[in-house]
């Protein structure tokens, strides 16, 4: 993930429209200004009143998904069919997707700030943003205490959070340390300085900050938690911990040798599908009438379900060894 991206996460699961597409699915025209604000109205209705529509929304808050997550867990919603996205946006390109807050004030919504940190793509988020998704049960897998947090609304998930990994604020350096786990729960292809600096974010309240900018006023968890006074130096100290503890991991011998091993056998796979679509192209173009053959369907048929496997095949070999 550059720079210059925007990290926005979703959550989603079997009751949910899609996962990346809109309940009223993937393929539509550009919405107007006028349809824009009839989706988004639709898009308000809370429950299961809600009237699918072209929109798919998004969040700039990884908590808050993490606490939809847990939500659909708490509903009786199987853990490993509850998905969390992240989608990565350049800056130069946010024509692509529309602030919900805006949209609500145009309609005249009586609380739009409830909707400041939502956002909404039109029909369908574009593969080449998606940059990493990870079931509910993977996270548990890897180590997230689900136990700890089920039970917690947005507020208190946050407040344990931060109680579990920012506090107490005095050895920045092992706070930093104990960040890492959980950004290793994501996967080593989730963007894990973004999201643990956005967990810091999140659950962290800065007050003020000295004039000179040696010292800054916190509160972790909640705006009426305990003030903290924490001076510059706690934060570099932070900052060289969490990066200690994701080189650690992704530098650790055993893990590299393992992804070289996954990366040659994903290598052999990918060519073998190839050699398998070039092969059956020929027969194609050596029989003129093989479009209409049901040999040629059929066999069409198989190589597309084969490869489909080999897919999943791939996939379940990486989360198993923590991408």
């Amino acid at each position: 993930m550059a720079p210059q991206d925007i990290l926005f996460t979703r959550c989603a699961s079997n009751s949910s429209a899609g996962l990346f597409t809109s309940g009223k699915g993937a393929r539509g025209t550009p919405l107007t200004r006028e349809d824009l604000l009839a989706e988004f109205r639709s898009h308000m209705v809370l429950g299961e009143k809600r009237p699918l529509t072209a929109l798919v929304s998004v969040s700039d808050r990884i908590v808050d998904t993490l606490s939809r997550a847990l939500s659909k867990c708490r509903k009786g919603e199987s853990a490993d069919q509850i998905w969390i996205a992240f989608i990565g946006v350049p800056n130069s390109e946010t024509s692509i997707y529309h602030h919900a807050e805006v949209l609500a004030e145009e309609l005249e919504e009586r609380n739009p700030g409830r909707f400041r940190h939502e956002y909404v793509f039109e029909w369908i988020i574009p593969e080449g943003y998606i940059l990493h998704q990870v079931s509910l049960q993977t996270l548990i897998n890897r180590g997230f205490n689900i136990g700890r947090y089920i039970n917690d609304d947005t507020a208190t998930l946050k407040q344990n959070i931060a109680m579990d990994y920012l506090y107490p604020p005095e050895d920045g350096y092992g706070i930093g340390l104990s960040l890492g786990p959980m950004a290793r729960c994501f996967g080593a292809r989730a963007p894990q300085r973004e999201i643990i600096d956005r967990i810091i974010h999140e659950c962290s309240y800065v007050l003020s900050v000295s004039h000179m900018g040696h010292y800054a006023r916190v509160r972790y968890g909640s705006r009426d938690g305990p003030e903290h006074t924490v001076d510059f130096g706690y934060f570099c100290d932070q900052e060289r911990g969490i990066d200690q503890a994701l080189e650690w991991w992704l530098a650790d011998s055993e893990l590299c040798l393992d992804l070289k091993r996954h990366n040659e056998w994903v290598n052999d796979m990918e060519y073998y599908m190839e050699q398998e679509w070039s092969h059956y192209c020929i027969d194609v173009y050596e029989d003129a009438g093989s479009g209409l053959n049901p040999v040629f369907v059929t066999r069409r048929q198989e190589i597309e379900k084969r490869h489909e496997d080999i897919r999943a095949e791939i996939e379940l070999a990486a989360t198993e060894l923590g991408l």
